[in-house]
């Protein structure tokens, strides 16, 4: 333990560095990397966040039980890889490309990536750590993750290039599941569920036009969304309180097909004329009622 100043584990650009079991607390900062290459096994960061930079590579590996960090900041393309730990507090990745963060337990935070590609998150739980996908990172994939407890558990704005990948996750119990803020596109949202979250599961209720995505939203499965919308309203001044909500500005459309739900506030789908394009399979109900451009069975 320090006095408040200084870092617990100074890498500098040394490669194969391994720190195993123990505890690294009270330093100003708990370790840092810059062009280096270390991997911390069974080593908590009481109080400590922890930096990489520079090409850098940090490797968190549990169990989660003995694996804790509580701030981390990636940057200048530098590689992180977190297996069976717990993060707490912020998780910060600019030029971020080829991370794996599996089977880890992030809460009362948020992850935020800019310009970051071909990372993988699977089988996390986010405990309010809402994600933050922004502009320019694009190839990123989220599969078989929990979010939960946080204002809008998943936003993404617009990307090009490769599209991330948003599959086979659990979103409950949050104000908004996912939303598309900014644009929708570049996105696959596949063979997800959505359940009990207040006001939708998910809102595309963009704020320009940025092209048709190729990527339907698809196999979704919306269950008691909407619930308890406090009175939202999407752009049009339409009520939001639905499985999935596309406004009806003028944007590009989007496609949905094979998503279904019950029990929801509002409809399984909300998606006014020329603003969704139906791709087949969807079970409503569906609205507005006089949609013909939606068929839900």
């Amino acid at each position: 333990s320090g006095d408040g100043t200084g870092r617990g584990v100074a890498v500098g650009d040394r490669k194969g560095v391994a720190v195993r079991d123990g505890v690294i607390s009270g330093f100003r900062l708990g370790a840092e990397t810059v062009g280096g290459e270390v991997t911390f096994s069974r080593v908590r960061f009481a109080g400590n966040a922890l930096s990489a930079d520079q090409a850098a590579s940090l490797t968190l590996v549990g169990p989660r039980s003995a694996c804790l960090a509580e701030g981390i900041d990636v940057t200048g393309s530098s590689v992180l890889t977190i297996d069976r730990c717990t993060v707490r507090g912020r998780l910060q990745g600019t030029d971020g490309h080829g991370w794996t963060v599996r089977d880890s337990v992030l809460s009362n935070g948020h992850l935020e990536l800019v310009r970051s590609g071909s990372n993988v998150f699977s089988g996390n739980l986010f405990d309010g750590f809402p994600v933050n996908l922004t502009e320019l990172s694009n190839g990123n994939r989220y599969a078989d993750n929990v979010f939960t407890n946080a204002q809008v558990g998943f936003r993404a704005e617009h990307s090009t290039g490769a599209p991330n990948r948003v599959e086979g996750n659990v979103f409950k119990d949050n104000g908004y599941g996912m939303t598309f803020w900014v644009s929708f596109s570049n996105v696959v949202v596949s063979g997800n569920r959505f359940e009990g979250n207040r006001t939708a599961g998910i809102l595309v209720d963009p704020i320009r036009f940025t092209g048709v995505t190729p990527y339907p939203v698809s196999g979704n499965t919306f269950v008691h969304n909407g619930l308890a919308p406090g009175g939202a309203v999407d752009r049009d001044g339409d009520l939001i309180r639905d499985g999935v909500h596309v406004s009806g500005t003028e944007r590009a459309p989007v496609e949905l097909a094979r998503n279904d739900g019950t029990g929801n506030g509002g409809f399984v789908i909300w998606g006014p004329a020329g603003q969704v394009t139906d791709g087949g399979g969807n079970r409503g109900p569906c609205g507005p009622v006089a949609d013909p451009g939606l068929n839900c069975l």
